[in-house]
């Protein structure tokens, strides 16, 4: 159980004390079910109503996310067999069947869950009286809701649906990067491509975490989502549609890779990481150092990420207010780690192959690459 010494992420054994104990910190509804405790976060699902609002806002200081939605411009129930369709660079407010009962000392974190954000569907948790996105603080209770913004498709989703994570922790859990650079040495948590576990001499260290790199000496460096696509992506549904219908693939680039603003591309690291088992990862989504882009948007790692040989991250990367050149093994991305109580049952996600994939919602999604 938790360590009295220092802080921690929440693992899969006190998720589901804190959830099915006598005086639990998460409120849920009947449709709740034990699959949604991870190695280190609890995935929330979607309600039955959908409120369209058209823009992105937060509730104030000591308001409510209801005084938001009586702004809303239209609002729709998602019937249970039957999907709803969001249309493309609208924003909508979903109320999640998960809340939270925190006690003083505990506060939670949220990010798209990976098939989310390799879809472009952007999505942020509001919570009443919080003025941030994707946070909550100490002792909060109250509801979640959850504004979804697909940027580059249309999507279709239903109730029930899981499109984003929370990790609970008791403080600030974060290792430093001369911590980090310890425990790689022990246990090799970064691989080159070719699975070979990279020196810890040369991994390039942060004050929290370690930068990671582009790979563009492959010949598909990934892919750029197609604009005007028709088709809708079906978010609960897995291998179901046509990659090439909504990605287009890049080339090796002969003098560095151009990044436009406002288009999304799906970009693979030098490295393979695995996550040790008694620590978490969590990609920072911007990192001004890095260049004019959005780094990522589905940013958790759970314990046993990358199992023995590690895997491919593929960033979710989107473009900012001017254009911007990538060169191969240029810093894309910071990966910071943070301290987990015990886990009972390591990540065994959609992920499992070394090489870089698409979102588990596309056929072929690891041949896509070549791999």
């Amino acid at each position: 159980m938790l360590d009295n010494e220092k802080p921690v992420v929440l693992a899969d054994r006190d998720l589901h004390a804190i959830i099915t104990g006598e005086a639990p910190f998460i409120t849920k509804q009947d449709s709740f079910t034990l699959d949604q405790i991870q190695a280190s976060s609890l995935d929330l699902t979607l309600g039955s109503q959908v409120f369209g609002m058209g823009v992105a806002s937060l509730p104030r200081s000591g308001g409510s996310v209801a005084d938001l939605l009586k702004g809303n411009q239209y609002a729709f129930d998602l019937n249970i067999g039957q999907p709803g369709f969001l249309h493309r660079g609208y924003t909508y407010i979903v109320p999640l069947n998960e809340g939270l009962l925190l006690p003083e000392g505990f506060s939670a974190k949220f990010s798209p869950k990976s098939s989310t954000g390799r879809t472009d569907t952007f999505v942020r948790i509001l919570a009443d009286g919080v003025p941030r996105f994707d946070y909550v603080p100490e002792g909060y209770q109250g509801s979640l809701y959850l504004e979804i913004t697909p940027l580059s498709f249309p999507i279709l989703i239903r109730p029930g649906l899981s499109l984003v994570q929370m990790r609970i922790r008791n403080g600030d859990a974060r290792l430093t990067g001369k911590e980090v650079a310890i425990m790689h040495s022990h246990k090799g948590i970064f691989m080159d491509k070719g699975g070979k576990v990279i020196l810890t001499h040369d991994l390039k260290l942060a004050e929290h975490g370690v930068y990671m790199h582009i790979d563009l000496d492959r010949d598909i460096v990934g892919f750029a989502s197609r604009t005007n696509v028709a088709s809708a992506l079906t978010l609960f549904d897995s291998a179901t549609h046509d990659w090439s219908e909504f990605w287009e693939p890049i080339r090796r680039p002969r003098n560095g890779l151009t990044l436009n603003p406002d288009r999304f591309y799906l970009l693979p690291t030098k490295e393979r990481a695995r996550i040790p088992n008694d620590v978490c990862g969590d990609i920072a989504p911007y990192d001004a150092s890095t260049g004019e882009f959005r780094t990522h948007y589905a940013g958790f790692f759970d314990p046993g990420f990358g199992g023995e040989f590690g895997i491919t991250g593929v960033l979710e990367v989107r473009g900012r207010e001017v254009p911007h050149r990538l060169f191969d093994n240029d810093p894309i991305c910071l990966m910071n780690f943070e301290r987990v109580s015990p886990v009972s049952k390591p990540y065994d996600g959609n992920y499992q192959n070394p090489g870089p994939s698409l979102s588990k919602h596309f056929k072929e999604r690891y041949e896509a690459w070549g791999t």
